[in-house]
């Protein structure tokens, strides 16, 4: 029995020398790979690297982040057409060769309604000072003129003031151009009279028309007609008509 166990006795001696010589002839550094029980990972060795993409590529991220993605270009915008001109300021002098002022009759009424003097048909000069762009101008329109007045001999100056629109333009382009204009105010009169009867006044609406010819961008020669009417509310008092010559210089 024991000359059996000598050589199972002696090949296991041979396999554990054998193992032992096995792990002291492997380097050191297959052994640090791995950390002792309770050491944690350096973060510096577990950080991944991952490939930067292409710049288009990294670009079309960039966008789509911000922007839905759209396969037609985005149109420009349009601008509104008051922003399609530039600023005008216009500065015009009238020379009113004929201006007829009338009282207005109400039929029914004591007099005929009439509540101003039969005055004689008269002329007078204007300004406007207005500010806008080439199509649409909003300014301050004066006008004065001066009457005599039948029955009772006296003299009257008829002073008006609106707040003018004016629309409208050049007809065509070139060196000379043709223009036509409309305007609309609404403001005050007030009839001064020399003695004997006495001032009076009211609110006020005009509407009027005018045409001519612009030469070299800055300088309007024009011709018109203009009317307008006054009161209370509830009552009108008269109304009056005009002609018009222009002077208009554009800046």
């Amino acid at each position: 029995m024991r000359r059996s166990l000598a050589p199972c006795l002696c090949l296991l001696a041979a396999l554990i020398s054998g193992a032992h010589a096995d792990e002291g002839s492997r380097p050191e550094s297959e052994f640090e790979e791995w950390p002792e029980p309770g050491q944690l990972f350096d973060e510096h060795e577990l950080e991944l690297e991952f490939p930067a993409p292409p710049p288009s590529q990294a670009h079309s991220h960039s966008r789509s982040s911000r922007e839905p993605a759209s396969s037609h270009p985005r149109p420009p915008r349009k601008k509104p057409y008051w922003e399609d001109y530039e600023g005008v300021i216009r500065l015009e002098a009238f020379y009113l060769p004929v201006v007829g002022l009338r009282a207005d009759e109400d039929e029914g009424e004591p007099n005929r309604g009439i509540e101003f003097p039969d005055a004689r048909t008269g002329s007078g000069l204007g300004a406007r000072f207005g500010a806008g762009n080439e199509y649409i101008n909003v300014g301050l329109l004066y006008t004065v003129s001066r009457h005599t007045t039948r029955g009772v001999e006296t003299t009257l100056d008829a002073h008006s003031l609106f707040l003018d629109m004016l629309l409208g333009g050049a007809l065509n382009e070139g060196p000379v151009e043709l223009t036509l204009y409309f305007g609309a105010g609404l403001g005050g009169a007030i009839f001064d009279f020399v003695d004997y009867y006495k001032d009076e006044g009211g609110a006020a609406l005009n509407m009027r028309v005018q045409g001519g010819l612009r030469l070299m961008e800055h300088l309007e020669l024009g011709a018109g007609a203009g009317w307008f009417f006054w009161g209370y509310p509830g009552e009108t008092i008269g109304h009056a008509g005009w002609l018009q010559l222009s002077l208009t210089f554009r800046f």
